[in-house]
């Protein structure tokens, strides 16, 4: 389930891994068109977005209502 992985990277630390969100950076190639129809969960890149905007990995290191953030 995706909330509980992004649970895990939050209480690792990885969201505030400088070298993780270059990673996560890195992903956005997945949205050129002759990658992003070889995903079959295209939602996972708008995750990958989220995950990059400072205001919610903020969020997410201060409450564990991942759901909300999440919602599917």
């Amino acid at each position: 389930m995706v909330p509980d992985y992004i649970k895990y990277l939050s209480r690792k630390g990885y969201l505030r891994d400088p070298a993780f969100l270059n990673y996560l950076r890195y992903l956005q190639y997945w949205r050129k068109p002759e990658f992003l129809k070889l995903l079959q969960q295209p939602t996972c890149i708008d995750i990958v977005d989220m995950l990059l905007q400072q205001e919610i990995r903020d969020e997410l290191a201060q409450t564990e209502d991942f759901a909300n953030y999440f919602a599917f």
